[in-house]
């Protein structure tokens, strides 16, 4: 197909032009409407029609749950931007609001329990997993000063997650304020450090 051919959306029917989509791993494509209803960090690009549509279906249940739960709410702002991290101690669960999530429909709940670096071989062995003692926890969640050219370019916070194609990245602006960005981080590292400790 030509770089500006419509392809149509293997969910909605809608056709659209080459940046209003995604392909799949199975060659479909998925308009960014339908992308919408899916997970902010997870790289559907990697997954086909079908893991696409139990995505979806999982995101509405979170979305349910998330409804449900009683959260204790982190904020904080920057213009038109808001950056929130929701927690409760009690369930060990977790969910996130930022620029990178605020056009998707649903909210995910995370688990505590979760928050370590993905391994193939050993999610492949369907066993517990060993848990993490405090310090390993909070040094797997990172904070990252970018630069582009010498020069500050923001940061990236880093969450790990025990679930393939997770990859939670949240960016903050290079003129926020450190101490908003650091505040955050910290509190996230605090209370999910904190609430598993092996």
């Amino acid at each position: 197909m030509g770089l500006f051919s419509k392809e149509t959306c293997c969910f909605c029917g809608k056709e659209v032009g080459m940046m209003s989509r995604t392909k799949l791993a199975d060659g479909n494509y998925i308009c960014n409407d339908c992308r919408y209803l899916t997970h902010p960090f997870i790289r559907i690009d990697r997954l086909d029609r079908e893991q696409v549509t139990a995505l979806m279906q999982e995101m509405e249940a979170s979305e349910a749950h998330f409804q449900q739960v009683k959260w204790r709410e982190t904020t904080r702002r920057h213009g038109a931007d808001t950056w929130t991290f929701y927690d409760n101690i009690e369930t060990g669960e977790f969910a996130l609001y930022s620029p990178e999530t605020k056009r998707y429909k649903n909210h995910f709940v995370y688990d505590m329990a979760l928050v370590r670096p993905y391994n193939r071989s050993e999610a492949a062995l369907g066993t517990r997993l060993t848990p993490l003692t405090v310090n390993e926890i909070k040094s797997s969640i990172t904070l990252t000063q970018k630069e582009s050219g010498g020069n500050p370019d923001g940061w990236v916070l880093h969450i790990p997650y025990f679930q393939e194609h997770v990859n939670i990245d949240i960016k903050f602006p290079a003129n926020m304020k450190e101490s908003d960005v650091r505040y955050v981080y910290q509190s996230i590292r605090d209370i999910i450090g904190n609430v598993n400790p092996a």
